[in-house]
């Protein structure tokens, strides 16, 4: 399958972020699903701020059926190098991230460049839909848990230090941080999912 340059992101090579395996907060342990996601969401909040210098330093994440297409999209691209889609990847993805499923219908109303995912061009992927985003480049994306705090039985807010750095050179840089309220959830291949998601 070839791969397509993407340019709406400004930023070219995903690497994996690299969470502590080990860590603990208020007596709460973070899991392998829980890492996953939190792997996900960082990566995604990291690549809204790189994208667009004007994001305000404060704002709350819409989680609309546009926004869980598109993460469904950018979560399989970041986490398994995967550019085209069928629709049930793509409703399955949602699901698991968010516990709703995607309707693909809003992509015939979407306006060009407006989400990360589109109808597929057959010049590069075989699947009706593709990712339409970018990629980091030389740019080193990670993150560090800064509190992972339980608020009920079965919810979690965890806070993320967001990084990067560049490949090949030492140190990185915080641009901000990323909340997370991450809800238990059986039916998830994560075993969570996301209700709400903060820019900080």
């Amino acid at each position: 399958m070839k791969k397509k340059i993407m340019t709406l992101l400004s930023v070219a090579l995903f690497t994996l972020m690299m969470i502590p395996a080990n860590v603990m907060a208020k007596g709460v342990s973070m899991d392998r699903g829980m890492k996953e996601v939190c792997d996900i969401m960082s990566a995604y909040t990291t690549a809204v701020r790189l994208s667009d210098q004007n994001v305000s330093r404060q704002m709350d994440l819409s989680l609309d059926n546009d926004s869980r297409l598109s993460i469904a999209a950018f979560s399989r691209f970041y986490r398994q190098d995967d550019f085209g889609f069928t629709a049930k990847e793509l409703k399955k993805e949602s699901k698991d991230l968010f516990g709703k499923t995607a309707r693909m219908n809003s992509l015939k109303k979407a306006q060009a460049g407006k989400m990360l995912v589109c109808t597929a061009d057959k010049k590069y992927v075989d699947e009706p839909y593709m990712y339409c985003g970018g990629e980091f480049g030389d740019t080193v994306v990670s993150c560090k848990v800064a509190k992972v705090d339980r608020l009920n039985k079965n919810s979690y807010q965890v806070v993320l230090r967001n990084r990067i750095g560049v490949y090949g050179e030492k140190g990185n840089q915080t641009i901000g941080q990323t909340i997370l309220r991450l809800k238990k959830n059986k039916t998830s291949k994560y075993g969570y999912t996301v209700k709400s998601v903060a820019i900080r």
